[in-house]
């Protein structure tokens, strides 16, 4: 199961990263319902506005973190 799930994440992430133009890391959340965490590294502001406009109300949110020098975004894949 834990490959599965990992070999997901890695397709996932291929994918993120080709809509974005950026590499992007995620983490898969939630039960019952998707949540994607998605992390990039440095201030990715339009990588996310490509997100934003690719998932349009499935995008949740994006934030540039200074301190940490990353972007982090949030995508619900089902609510």
């Amino acid at each position: 199961m834990k490959a599965q799930v990992n070999t997901l994440r890695a397709k996932m992430e291929s994918i993120i990263s080709g809509i974005a133009g950026a590499p992007a890391e995620i983490a898969i959340l939630g039960k019952g319902s998707i949540y994607l965490s998605v992390m990039f590294d440095g201030n990715q502001t339009l990588a996310c506005q490509k997100l934003q406009q690719f998932f349009g109300a499935k995008f949740d949110s994006y934030e540039y973190d200074e301190e940490l020098d990353a972007t982090y975004a949030g995508i619900a894949l089902e609510k």
